[in-house]
């Protein structure tokens, strides 16, 4: 993660769009975002929406957590003690969100993130009334655009860590029931040949692995062919 965020960071820098001003506010980004979203990358087998939704929750980190607090610093203890807490307890929702079990947990993180959001923008719509020069300036333009930005640019190191994942546990499974190692080597190779990085219709195949036959090399040819079939009726 560390290197695709520093691979993303000399890019920008590059044509412009990040400088070491920004610093800081890429740390924070790193922190509130990119590590929650590794944290999160599970949930994407789970939900078909979950890129729809991590856009949504960064812009509302991004404007109130890293936007107010880069543009408008507040004093250096409460910053060191607001953003730590804020990042540990973006870790516990995580962990919150994977059980029903702890949903008082979820339910309580849930608002005192968004009660520190709203103490928050407010301070700033309050600053910004009585001080709109110091405001609109390019350079608070470019802490504004930066998060969006790297925060689109960090979806596809997601998406194929997700894949990854998805293709590892599938192979490992695939290894229970076919004892034959041509046989395991060659399901693998028609797996990556027709699902590729397609991760939903890999869940797809993955979910229902076990009701397809996998005894010869033409099984598992007609197996594939009979998984897109029934993958082109649903669609």
């Amino acid at each position: 993660m560390l290197f695709y965020i520093s691979a993303m960071v000399w890019v920008l820098a590059e044509v412009e769009l990040w400088s070491t001003v920004q610093l800081k506010l890429t740390i924070i980004w790193v922190v509130s975002v990119a590590a929650v979203m590794l944290f999160r990358v599970n949930s994407i087998s789970e939900d078909e929406h979950f890129f729809k939704k991590a856009i949504q929750d960064n812009i509302k980190i991004i404007i109130v957590l890293e936007f107010v607090i880069n543009v408008y610093s507040l004093s250096l203890w409460i910053e060191l003690i607001l953003v730590p807490l804020l990042a540990i307890l973006a870790g516990i929702l995580v962990i919150a969100e994977s059980d029903k079990k702890y949903a008082q947990v979820e339910k309580a993180i849930n608002w005192f993130l968004e009660t520190t959001g709203l103490g928050l923008l407010a301070y700033a719509i309050y600053r910004i009334a009585v001080d709109f020069g110091s405001f609109a300036n390019i350079e608070n333009l470019q802490d504004f655009t930066l998060p969006p930005i790297m925060s689109i640019a960090y979806l596809p190191f997601v998406y194929f860590i997700a894949l990854f994942m998805t293709y590892e546990v599938l192979f490992v499974r695939l290894g229970f029931f076919i004892k034959e190692s041509h046989l395991l080597r060659y399901t693998k190779l028609r797996t990556l040949i027709n699902m590729n990085v397609n991760l939903s219709r890999l869940k797809k195949w993955s979910k229902h692995i076990t009701s397809y036959d996998f005894s010869s090399e033409d099984s598992i040819d007609q197996s594939v062919i009979n998984f897109n079939a029934k993958d082109k009726e649903q669609v």
